[in-house]
């Protein structure tokens, strides 16, 4: 076996040479690069060409590509012209992904190190087999197996892993026996926003709903930078349409998408839901709703009494709750479905009990939010507010942007609550506006994880009102740390970099250190893969065929898969190799039960069959036997699927017919089957809890951690975002993308009148230290106007510490200072509830 500590002398330019890039130059002063002169053209004779379809794992967005391949080689990458998700187009990133390939960081075989003193860093590991490394998990999984102790091994999961095969891993733990596996974007992504739509549509993450930038009209951004992050399908269809709709953007720095907005509204950070509010109050008071919407498609007429409880009639044969409503025409209560002219106004008696229409309890709690209450908590004027309000109101179709990313403050959950309901007002859901995808058609259910998990027994002890749904993986700190509630001695980490990315990342590194076993499924040797006893390295996704996946993000229904571009370049595996490779080390049993779980996860209708028909497959063709009985069992043509990439199996104009159909039938997943502008869910969590705004059924103000925490002269709100080059921490040792990045990107924005007060310059050494926690960081300045006074902006893809990521820059590794906190509702990580002091580094 070889040691592997020594670094790899190849520089950039060389590594850029051999991949037939040079000239590059980049300066400080300037995000504009002179690159891309081409080596001189070949003239010996060169192979054929072909161009394989595979799904871009460059971000989550799931973009559809095709690789052109000469001699084995990788050499271009496009959007493919038929894929829905991304229109043919893709970013940078897509462009750059035959880097990732092909970049010498990359872990290039199984690695085992013997010594848990040396974690943390890239010392001590020496290259194994792969027979070695996967008896290696074995054998210690049949040890805690035989000690019974099994429960102490936890899986998580990076959005890598969890956006295409999080039923793998949920099926190797059920199959061991552990019920701790959890993918982290749950609670560290998108849950909070989710949980938010869905408590008034049914669906809500980030595949599933769709904003309907082709027809819309008037757009309001809150907590998000499409045209600058990492969503190419909303921000293609949103650019190509730039111009044919009013743009409002709402963020307390000037992103690139800021920059393409008719109106950018700096806002003091976590009030996002006052501005809100203040609209939904100016569309009620201006009578500028949509009634016909509010009584055919939502539970707005539905009568509720003076203590709160809606009147309910009983549940239909699907389970939905049925309610009654008042009807004008038969001036009685009647059940919805019943009504001629639901009212949406006044009071109503109904037996014994006072009662009234769901719309007019709304009207009456947001009377007082009004565009002057709103200036004082969110900075921006009253005025501005109340013309948005008018122009939102008047002009149809009208929406809030769905969102992406936002597990950031304590009232995340009610922000999008808040978004949806405004939406609904003028019509601007499942018809119009915010649109239902293939995928969110779909959907079922998130189902309970075991009583038994460390992330639900710590969600509840944190007071979690959604903690059953078991996202909060901050709670295997304590396990790690405090044996509380139970030991987790080993963990896998699938594709995660939760020594960056978890909050409080000090914490994380530190409780990495005290395992029994760390085991690294990863592509590169991040700063979390330092710190494993194992690492196993999967294959790129260029070099690997995949199982068939439903096509996200995209208005259509569909399904599509990953086709090999080219044979691995390295000793390295696809992820299911590598955990069919332990499950049959643990013997017949396990690996037979593997099969049947595998099959459960991914939704079979009987997994006995259905896994056993995987496992005959897979053990004759390996990942592209799996794709086959998966694309058999929905009829679907397999040879087209492999040579296209994709299947549509419903368009876009069918689909959104379906979805308003079945909302007008009331067949949404929300417990009612139409949209609830009272939310049942938040209602049961009410009487299990006792009344907060947080959880309100209907919306209320309810203020973030942060709020009025900030002086924007000693103290500041901490604000991240993305980079259009950048996914997460992902890409940051790409070295093409590494050079496209301009370093301002890379610095902490200042406003600059607040700079100067400091004495600080742009290029100056700055730390930045945590109020709360005393933690602190060092960035780099930048000081600008475009930027709140009360407020520092950092990028969080960077701050790399590994000194085996050859290619990575400066930046700021920012959940140095965000601490292990959980939202009230959903449990997200509230990772903008951060207030700094600045001072010269």
């Amino acid at each position: 076996m070889t040691d592997t500590t020594s670094r790899t002398s190849l520089s950039r330019r060389e590594f850029l040479k051999a991949a037939g890039i040079v000239g590059v130059t980049a300066t400080m002063s300037t995000p504009t690069l002179r690159l891309l002169k081409p080596q001189t053209q070949r003239t010996e004779a060169q192979g054929e060409e072909k161009w394989v379809p595979t799904i871009c794992m460059m971000c989550p967005a799931a973009c559809q590509l095709l690789v052109r391949v000469r001699d084995g080689k990788i050499e271009k990458i496009e959007g493919n012209p038929k894929g829905p998700i991304n229109l043919g187009k893709i970013c940078a990133r897509g462009q750059s992904a035959l880097f990732r390939t092909y970049n010498p960081d990359r872990l290039k075989k199984p690695l085992i190190r013997n010594d848990p003193g040396q974690r943390g860093s890239f010392t001590g590991f020496t290259e194994a087999s792969w027979d070695q490394a996967l008896d290696a998990v074995a054998s210690h999984l049949k040890k805690l197996i035989s000690e019974g102790r099994i429960k102490e091994v936890a899986m998580i999961g990076g959005w890598p892993l969890c956006l295409y095969l999080e039923p793998l891993m949920k099926a190797f733990a059920e199959t061991i026996g552990t019920p701790n596996a959890i993918g982290i974007p749950g609670g560290a992504c998108f849950f909070p926003k989710a949980f938010g739509w869905s408590s008034a549509i049914g669906v809500g993450t980030h595949a599933q709903i769709l904003t309907d930038y082709e027809n819309i009209k008037y757009l309001v951004v809150i907590r998000r930078n499409f045209f600058g992050s990492i969503s190419v399908v909303h921000g293609t269809r949103a650019g190509q349409k730039i111009g044919n709709y009013k743009l409002v953007v709402v963020d307390p720095r000037f992103s690139e998408t800021a920059a393409k907005a008719d109106l950018w509204l700096p806002i003091r950070p976590g009030t996002d839901l006052a501005f809100l509010l203040a609209l939904i109050n100016v569309v009620i008071s201006e009578g500028l709703y949509d009634a016909d919407f509010l009584r055919k498609f939502t539970n707005a007429p539905m009568l509720v009494a003076e203590d709160g409880t809606p009147l309910t009639a009983g549940t239909d044969a699907a389970g939905k709750i049925k309610y009654l409503v008042w009807d004008l025409a038969q001036n009685k209560a009647v059940k919805h479905e019943e009504a001629i002219l639901p009212a949406l106004e006044g009071e109503f008696t109904v037996g014994d009990k006072k009662a009234k229409p769901v719309f007019q309890i709304l009207k009456e709690k947001v009377a007082d939010y009004t565009p002057e209450w709103a200036e004082k908590i969110t900075g921006i004027p009253a005025a501005t507010i109340r013309q948005v309000g008018i122009e939102f109101g008047k002009t149809r179709p009208a929406a809030v942007d769905t969102g992406w990313h936002d597990p950031k403050y304590k009232n995340s959950v009610m922000t999008w609550r808040a978004a949806a309901i405004l939406n609904a007002l003028v019509g601007g859901l499942i018809k119009d506006g915010i649109i239902i995808t293939g995928v969110g058609s779909t959907a079922t259910p998130t189902p309970d994880v075991s009583e038994e998990s460390v992330m639900r027994i710590w969600g509840t002890k944190q007071g979690v009102a959604m903690a059953s749904k078991g996202f909060t993986f901050q709670g295997f700190l304590d396990a790690i740390e405090k044996g509380d509630p139970y030991k987790i001695s080993t963990v896998f980490l699938f594709t995660t970099n939760l020594a960056m990315t978890g909050p409080d990342s000090t914490r994380w590194r530190n409780a990495f250190k005290k395992l029994e076993k760390v085991i690294a499924v990863d592509i590169y040797p991040n700063d979390t893969v330092l710190y494993a006893d194992i690492v196993l390295p999967e294959h790129s996704f260029l070099e690997r065929d995949d199982p068939l996946y439903g096509m996200a993000y995209a208005p259509v229904l569909g399904f599509h898969t990953r086709v090999a571009a080219v044979q691995p370049l390295y000793d390295t595996r696809h992820v299911i190799d590598i955990v069919v490779g332990i499950v049959k080390r643990l013997g017949e049993d396990y690996y037979n039960k593997f099969w049947v779980n595998f099959a459960k996860a991914l939704g079979a209708a009987d997994p006995q069959a259905m896994g056993a028909k995987l496992k005959d497959a897979y053990e004759k063709e390996g990942v592209k036997g799996i794709r086959k009985v998966q694309a058999s069992a929905r009829n679907l043509d397999v040879a087209k699927l492999e040579s296209e990439g994709l299947i549509v199996v419903k368009d876009a104009v069918t689909l959104r017919k379906e979805m308003i159909q079945k909302t007008l039938n009331g067949q949404l997943l929300t417990p009612s089957g139409r949209i609830e502008i009272f939310s049942f869910a938040l209602n049961n969590i009410k009487a299990k809890k006792g009344y907060q705004p947080y959880w309100d059924p209907i919306v209320a103000w309810a203020e973030p951690e942060v709020y009025g925490k900030a002086d924007g002269k000693t103290t500041f709100y901490v604000v991240y975002g993305r980079v259009p080059t950048m996914t997460h921490t992902s890409t940051a040792d790409e070295p093409f993308l590494s050079v496209l990045t301009p370093e301002f990107k890379r610095m902490a924005w200042i406003n600059r009148s607040v700079a100067e007060s400091l004495g600080i310059k742009k290029g100056d050494k700055i730390k930045l230290i945590s109020v709360e926690t005393g933690a602190s960081v060092e960035a780099v300045a930048f000081p600008t106007d475009l930027v709140r006074e009360d407020t520092i902006w950092v990028s969080s893809d960077f701050g790399h510490k590994s000194e085996a990521l050859h290619f990575t820059k400066f930046g700021v590794p920012y959940h140095t200072l965000t601490g292990v906190k959980a939202d009230p509702v959903a449990g997200g990580i509230m990772s903008q509830e951060v207030v700094v002091r600045v001072e010269k580094a």
